[in-house]
């Protein structure tokens, strides 16, 4: 796969929606904890998630992985 080419806006948009999948309830709220910045390129993925339980940090790992694998991120 192609490595794409995408806004971090829209990437943190995106890694919220999946987290709303995979959580299976709204993750909105992730909008206002989760940072993702460029460094070298590469998208530097941070979420000041800990204080939100272990379910959501758990649905929130797996829900980065899936975005990363789709849009062939590391």
């Amino acid at each position: 796969m192609e490595r794409q080419t995408i806004a971090l806006a829209t990437l943190a948009e995106i890694l919220i929606d999946e987290t709303t999948r995979v959580l299976g309830s709204d993750a909105s709220f992730l909008r206002a904890r989760l940072t993702i910045r460029r460094r070298n390129g590469t998208p530097n993925w941070d979420a000041n998630i800990g204080v939100a339980g272990t379910a959501v940090v758990a649905a929130y790992l797996q829900a980065l992985e899936h975005v990363k694998a789709r849009y062939d991120l590391d």
